[in-house]
């Protein structure tokens, strides 16, 4: 009789198998599993090749997205660090494909240049356009491709619930990713391929069919075999269903129609033409408009000519989406008239008014715009000198009596409501120069992003294993690893971080008069030991944020009392009355995640109504 008891036989579900795991099948650690009798050894799984793609990926100062999948829409849209897009999203058609643009908190789409550039007239293809938030394409682009960061605290998080199951039985034929060997492990998030030989980076995070298999479009990720919805081994009654078909149930394929994701961590070389593109992109939203504004001139307009030029003065009027409205900065609207002069039928010239800012009243906006041409001078003098000899010969015809004579000239004015002011693109343009040279100063230490260090099981203290991952890593990583640039303006607060750290390590966190955390001691001191990474807030003399997946433990920063913790949020703990009075719902509610993203982009709410700074990362 088999062990376990008369009438009762067990058996494992590993995946999909039924039967014992021979040891030999997989590399891994042998542990005991099954019911109380049970001796046969099953073989963990091995997910080192997969944290250290992820360490790797949280580091990479930018990510390039493709869609993998056979749907007619393909997006290709690459990601820095601090979460801007840029990119294209073809629909199965050249003439509907776009070009789109994220920076700032908000989306710019425009119609893409053919090659043979011809298509949409010039005049409305080169022009930026702002979307709703709720657009497809800003959804899409936000959502569903979070910077490296985020993308890499997600990927953690999955891989955390695959901790200490057993290896998968069986054997398939080895996966690839356009030709590249990979190794793949189905999660949570999707299945998640990464390449086989060292140093391990992302390849492709992809989707689940109805039959729980995750298709590749070059037909050669197939991994049966490693399918991991059921992640546990356990002595189970006979009569029982065995392991389900694995499904998205988080990450940025979780509520999308993306088929797969190819994933490509911005290499060293291609740093520098990344934000070469991010850049000029940037500066041309000079001229990008929004359609939720609707500006129009009114019809007294007026219109002066001398021989020292011509000027048209007039008064507009407009409406505002509620949409629209919230994408304005400071709540104005930017809008700049044009004319363009006839004296007599013959062309002046043109002027454009100065960019003007109007404050908006509900949701309307009305005022005033003018602007001058001096190159219609010559043109005014050129017809007055003709009329006037005109009128001389009349009235020498006419026995010398007085001949009168008109200049006729006129303005055609057109009206614009830009999407951002010329100061708040030279603002967007500064903080990309901005990252751009962050990326040299970055100094990443910590673990992998959610998720402390494993090695064979075993936790590691944070900056053990992730010191040897970043050692193989440094191509993708990060740009600046060898620049030998001057010392970085963070040094002294990089200093602090690592001596918090430290001391956090010892057991020792100190704290502020002010002391209120969302969570308790334990977490604020876990978070502060082994942070995933570290950010110099801009506002004031500066704050230290620790953040550890969707956790964050703020700091004073450098200077009196370095180091005290003030506050610290997240999923972890509680929303508090603050958090429900700046977000709503209850005070016993989750606290809202905190993404690199809204930390870098200064997304954070605070007590007040506002936002916390936006802050720099430093570790």
């Amino acid at each position: 009789m088999p062990p376990g008891g008369p009438g009762r036989r067990t058996r494992f579900l590993l995946f999909g198998g039924v039967g014992v795991l021979v040891a030999g099948l997989v590399a891994g650690l042998l542990v005991w599993h099954g019911g109380p009798d049970s001796k046969e050894p099953v073989a963990k799984r091995d997910l080192r090749p997969f944290r250290q793609a992820v360490a790797a990926l949280a580091d990479s100062p930018g990510l390039r997205y493709q869609d993998s999948g056979t749907a007619p829409m393909r997006r290709d849209v690459t990601v820095t660090a601090s979460g801007s897009r840029f990119g294209t999203v073809d629909y199965g058609s050249s003439a509907l494909a776009q070009e789109v643009l994220h920076i700032g908190g908000r989306t710019f789409t425009r119609h893409q240049k053919t090659e043979s550039g011809t298509g949409s007239d010039e005049d409305t293809s080169d022009k930026w356009t702002a979307e709703d938030d709720g657009a497809g394409v800003t959804t899409a682009m936000v959502e569903h491709m979070p910077a490296p960061p985020d993308l890499a605290t997600q990927l953690s998080k999955a891989l955390d619930k695959l901790e200490g199951t057993p290896a998968p039985t069986g054997s398939a034929q080895p996966p690839a990713v356009h030709g590249t060997p990979a190794l793949a492990v189905d999660t949570s998030a999707g299945r998640l391929l990464v390449t086989a030989k060292k140093p391990h980076r992302v390849l492709r995070l992809a989707s689940y069919g109805p039959s729980g298999s995750a298709g590749a479009s070059d037909g050669s990720a197939q991994s049966a075999s490693l399918r991991s919805r059921t992640v546990t081994a356990q002595g189970d009654e006979e009569d029982e269903d065995p392991s389900e078909s694995p499904e998205v149930t988080d990450g940025p394929l979780e509520g999308g129609d993306s088929e797969g994701l190819d994933l490509a961590p911005v290499a060293e070389d291609a740093v520098d033409p990344m934000f070469d593109t991010l850049e000029k992109q940037t500066k041309e939203l000079k001229n990008a408009t929004d359609s939720g504004i609707t500006l129009a001139l009114s019809s007294g307009g007026t219109v002066k000519c001398s021989s020292g030029g011509c000027t048209a003065k007039n008064s507009f009027a407009g409406t505002i989406t509620t949409s629209a409205k919230s994408r304005l900065v400071s709540g104005k609207v930017t809008a700049v008239m044009t004319a363009s002069f006839s004296i007599d039928g013959k062309a002046a010239g043109r002027c454009t008014s100065p960019q003007s800012s109007f404050s908006v009243s509900g949701t309307t906006v009305s005022g005033s715009l003018s602007c001058s041409d001096p190159g219609a001078g010559p043109t005014f003098a050129s017809v007055e000198t003709q009329k006037k000899n005109e009128a001389r010969a009349r009235s020498r015809a006419s026995g010398g009596r007085m001949v009168q004579y008109r200049i006729p000239y006129r303005a055609d004015t057109l009206i614009n409501a830009y999407a951002l002011a010329t100061t708040e693109v030279r603002k967007l343009v500064a903080k990309v120069r901005q990252e751009r040279d962050d990326v040299g100063c970055t100094v990443r230490s910590g673990s992998a992003s959610g998720a402390g260090a494993r090695t064979d099981g075993v936790t590691e203290r944070a900056g053990v294993l992730r010191a040897a991952v970043l050692a193989g890593h440094h191509t993708y990583a990060w740009a600046g690893f060898e620049t030998g640039k001057a010392k970085c303006p963070d040094a002294k607060a990089t200093s602090a971080a690592d001596t918090i750290t430290g001391r956090a390590a010892d057991g020792k966190v100190r704290k502020s008069s002010n002391y209120h955390p969302h969570f308790g001691d334990e977490r604020v001191a876990e978070i502060l030991k082994s942070p995933d990474a570290v950010y110099l807030s801009q506002g004031g003399r500066g704050t230290l944020i620790f953040r550890k997946g969707e956790d964050i433990v703020v700091t004073k920063g450098p200077g009196a009392g370095v180091g005290d913790v003030i506050t610290g949020y997240g999923p972890s703990g509680k929303k508090g009355p603050s958090g429900a009075e700046a977000l709503g719902g209850s005070p016993d509610d989750p606290g809202p995640p905190v993404t690199h993203e809204d930390i870098v982009n200064g997304r954070i709410p605070d007590t007040k109504g506002g936002f916390m700074p936006p802050a720099r990362r430093i570790r």
